[in-house]
């Protein structure tokens, strides 16, 4: 039979380890869930959607969840890319929907998007 002391500090060193297991896995968890992206990659992100039936506008929302874009971020994205002239806004069922234009077609598929997107704000 073990002391009363070691069984105490066997105790404590068990809880600790599941203490310490569920602090790493929170710590992973909210890394990946914040995880960083940069205002170009989503730019890029939401001309590849939009480029992907360039005849059928796409509604915000639609543009929101294949994006993992939240409203406030979204109109602000938007706005630039309407205001580049890259992205129509364009009336669709009593609301609105955006489709891609043939200047921002061009650039989807092509390897200097980058330097292109540098020019937004």
């Amino acid at each position: 039979m073990l002391p009363p002391i070691l069984l105490v500090t066997q105790v404590y060193m068990q809880n600790m380890s599941w203490v310490l297991a569920s602090l790493v896995f929170a710590v992973l968890a909210y890394h990946r869930v914040h995880d960083y992206r940069s205002r170009h990659n989503i730019y890029y992100q939401m001309l590849r959607y939009l480029a992907d039936d360039p005849r059928r506008p796409k509604l915000p929302s639609h543009i929101m969840r294949a994006c993992n874009l939240e409203t406030g971020k979204f109109k602000r994205y938007a706005s630039a890319l309407v205001e580049k002239g890259l992205v129509d806004e364009v009336a669709h069922d009593g609301g609105y929907a955006y489709r891609i234009t043939p200047k921002s077609s061009q650039y989807v598929l092509d390897p200097a998007l980058r330097e292109f997107l540098d020019q937004l704000p």
